[in-house]
């Protein structure tokens, strides 16, 4: 019963855990949006930890006319890492490398993932750097904030 208390105390702060979206800054600023899910650590303490990543990649198509203006993504991509690494962590920032695994299993070159989450003021976490690296040397980025600490809208 004891150990169960001092869990529960532990588990005072916002986990880094949940859905993040951003936009690519680097090499093309907005090209394509990032769907960005974190299951690293507990959002509550009956929540299984999956310590999973995964990613959806979506070009933004937006269209402005007289009438109305909209805006369509248009699904690119998914992927997954599995078993990411936390290199460093605190209670302000946590990095997370791993290695990225295409759904499609086209001729994708070795992908590793470096994300940087920070959390901007006490007890919440607003905003991921992503960095996502290629054995081709192709790099880009995205900052991604927090949208919700569930990986999914249903």
């Amino acid at each position: 019963m004891s150990q169960f208390i001092t869990e529960n105390k532990q588990r005072d702060y916002i986990s880094f855990s949940g859905r993040y979206e951003g936009n690519m800054l680097f090499p093309i600023g907005g090209k394509t949006l990032l769907e960005l899910r974190l299951d690293i650590d507990k959002i509550r303490d009956n929540c299984p930890v999956l310590n999973k990543i995964s990613g959806d990649f979506y070009q933004n198509l937006s269209t402005n006319s007289i009438n109305q203006d909209s805006s369509q993504n248009i699904h690119l991509e998914s992927w997954i890492v599995d078993s990411p690494t936390i290199t460093s962590s605190s209670s302000s920032c946590m990095e997370i490398n791993g290695i990225i695994h295409y759904w499609k299993k086209s001729n994708y070159p070795l992908t590793n993932l470096k994300i940087i989450v920070y959390r901007i003021a006490p007890n919440t976490v607003e905003q991921a750097e992503v960095t996502i690296t290629d054995t081709l040397g192709n790099i880009t980025r995205y900052i991604c904030t927090k949208k919700s600490h569930y990986l999914r809208d249903i």
